[in-house]
């Protein structure tokens, strides 16, 4: 958090605010905003002031940190709204590149090129939702050929890591859906501020992830199942029924993705551990039963 807050601060282009969300944290955030010269805000209808942090009562997960975040910020008087996480670090240009780039190409919406250490950007340019085969959201993605040869690209996908919204648009879309929890969040976003605005990849505008991605290795031993499995199935259901484009997608998908998890649990050796997850989300994200269902385990 500290990089971030470093790294905003100091971007060529000011930022008229800076709002915290502190998701129900139990390290010493609040005393190192306090320091800083953040000032608390209860959240209703209070003013943001240029650097204001918000506590809540819970761990909302990440979903719920986003939406009440941008709920929040969006009652302030602001153009723009620039989301991301605690582990990613912008550098000094890229809000002015971003802001640049969507005027230039007249979005409301701009994504960040991502970089880190043995981590490469996936920029999405297109998401079929048409094929029931292709259950995994991943599989749904096309990316755009690397090395990238093109200053902007037009995405159909986003992550929370430096996405810069107009508040007319969030305005007229509303918040990020808390419901997911966790994962899809920020991709169920995407699809519905599509509804109004293109969404702009811009390559020169940098933010650096902090977090070094995980590489899987040959022959890993697969482990049991967790608590972040069950919302990745459930919000994978959903956000297939949600979005499916055929009937297809929206009811075959998802008994093709239980099936497939049920054989790969059975080959690693851990059908009896899984089958009760895979078979919880399955029942949850059929029936829309969304929101905190797992208690995580971090």
């Amino acid at each position: 958090m500290k990089e971030t807050l470093n790294a905003i601060e100091k971007q060529s282009l000011p930022l008229a605010g800076i709002l915290v969300f502190d998701n129900h944290s139990t390290d010493q955030t609040v005393k190192y905003l306090q320091d800083k010269g953040y000032s608390e805000i209860s959240g209703k209808d209070e003013e943001i002031i240029r650097k204001s942090y918000f506590c809540s009562e819970t761990n909302l997960g990440g979903s719920g940190g986003f939406s009440q975040a941008v709920q929040i910020a969006s009652k302030g008087d602001f153009d723009y709204i620039w989301v991301m996480d605690d582990d990613v670090a912008p550098v000094e240009s890229c809000l002015a590149t971003l802001l640049n780039s969507m005027e230039a190409n007249n979005v409301q919406v701009g994504v960040p090129a991502r970089i880190g250490k043995d981590f490469t950007d996936k920029v999405c340019v297109d998401l079929d939702l048409s094929n029931m085969f292709k259950f995994f959201i991943w599989w749904r993605k096309k990316y755009a050929k690397r090395p990238l040869n093109k200053d902007t690209y037009f995405v159909q996908d986003m992550t929370f890591e430096g996405p810069l919204i107009s508040v007319p648009l969030i305005n007229r879309v509303g918040i990020p859906d808390a419901s997911y929890f966790i994962q899809f969040d920020d991709t169920d976003y995407a699809q519905r501020l599509l509804h109004f605005s293109k969404i702009i990849y811009v390559k020169d505008a940098v933010i650096k992830r902090q977090l070094p991605a995980k590489i899987i290795k040959e022959n890993e031993k697969k482990e049991p199942m967790n608590w972040r499995d069950y919302y990745f199935i459930r919000n994978n259901i959903a956000f297939d029924k949600r979005y499916g484009k055929r009937w297809s997608v929206r009811t075959l998908s998802p008994l093709f993705m239980i099936v497939y998890y049920i054989l790969i649990a059975i080959k690693d050796g851990n059908l009896q551990k899984n089958l009760p997850i895979i078979m919880k989300a399955a029942r949850h994200g059929l029936n829309k039963k969304m929101g905190k269902r797992v208690d995580p385990n971090y």
